[in-house]
């Protein structure tokens, strides 16, 4: 199945016990500072890969080597008065093995990560012999062919509105396919994780864990009540079509497709969505007829992160919209069957 094995990564950053600032008494923190006042640590950053398979229950096999592929780090801090988290710290790694940086004790820090394989890349351009990339790792609001390798985390404080090198589009799954074209939802395999650091008093092997998780789930289409020469085509906004067509054993399938999830999350409160909702166009071409009637148009169907999602459709014979869809769960997949029609 497409999606029996998958990369689950596990970001460390270690507190060294050296300080970097002084012992002397810091100057209280403005109820709306720029940048957080106070004693910095050095902090490490190291990356452990697992790989994770699906069964039940989930087991996880320590691999040799960390997947190859691009990871987006995103730094946030909050103050005690602050109500939501500021932009501290980006980068963009493709080496991401020894990364530093230094943290201010007495804060709430949030690291943000966003991974996707080399051969999911986006759509990028080499200048000046260096590799720049579009979305999601466009590092600028503009969205331009910006991003760039940078294999460490760079001070970045401005607001996410104006600042032009922080990697603030890994929240959504638009990503750039060619120069001038992009998807909101690409055959790609995406990963995001977040974890926060209340770095109130630093001590020795002080640590944040983050375990990036699918943002991305599988689709394909079924039905068993096909004739000869019938067949089935399912639309929507950039997803290339589906196709069902006549199966001898009864049991029509579309090919099992790989999407990224548009909605994955928030730089407010980086939480992972666990589902999303698309309209499908559905058509229906008897064998004896050249015209495709429609079962549904624009029809809203729920699709599960992290899941096989099977829609099966019914009752086509009655396809002016009194057609049903059933959703099914592949057990691989710890499957969601959803059924319309009935």
């Amino acid at each position: 199945m497409l999606l029996k094995h998958w990369h689950f990564v596990l970001i460390t950053f270690i507190v060294l016990t050296t300080s970097c600032g002084s012992d002397k008494d810091e100057p209280a923190v403005d109820s709306t500072p720029l940048f957080p006042v106070g004693k910095e640590f050095n902090v490490s950053l190291n990356i452990a890969p697992f790989l994770e398979v699906d069964e039940q229950p989930l087991g996880r096999s320590v691999t040799s080597s960390l997947p190859g592929g691009l990871y987006a780090v995103n730094v946030f801090w909050r103050g005690k008065s602050l109500t939501s988290f500021q932009p501290y710290a980006s980068g963009l790694f493709d080496d991401p093995y020894r990364v530093e940086i230094g943290l201010i004790e007495g804060y709430t820090y949030r690291f943000d990560c966003s991974f996707l394989d080399y051969k999911d890349s986006p759509y990028g351009k080499v200048e000046n012999d260096i590799s720049l990339y579009g979305l999601p790792f466009s590092c600028s609001p503009s969205k331009g062919m910006d991003g760039h390798i940078t294999n460490d985390l760079l001070i970045s404080i401005n607001p996410l509105n104006i600042n032009q090198s922080f990697y603030q589009h890994i929240y959504k799954g638009e990503m750039l396919m060619k120069q001038d074209s992009t998807s909101i939802h690409p055959t790609v395999k995406r990963f995001f994780g977040s974890q926060q650091l209340e770095f109130l008093t630093p001590g020795t092997n002080t640590s944040v864990s983050i375990s990036l998780k699918r943002a991305y789930y599988s689709l394909q289409f079924t039905t068993n009540e096909l004739n000869p020469g019938d067949s089935i085509k399912i639309t929507a906004t950039d997803i290339s079509p589906l196709y069902l067509l006549y199966s001898p054993d009864g049991i029509s399938k579309s090919e099992e497709r790989i999407i990224s999830m548009y909605d994955i999350s928030d730089y407010y409160t980086a939480r992972l969505k666990e589902e999303e909702t698309i309209g499908f166009t559905i058509t229906y071409r008897p064998a004896d007829e050249e015209e495709w009637h429609t079962i549904y148009a624009d029809q809203s169907i729920k699709m599960k992160r992290n899941k096989k999602n099977i829609v099966k459709i019914t009752k086509i014979d009655k396809y002016i919209n009194d057609a049903t869809i059933s959703f099914d769960e592949d057990a691989e997949m710890e499957e969601v069957e959803q059924e319309i029609g009935e």
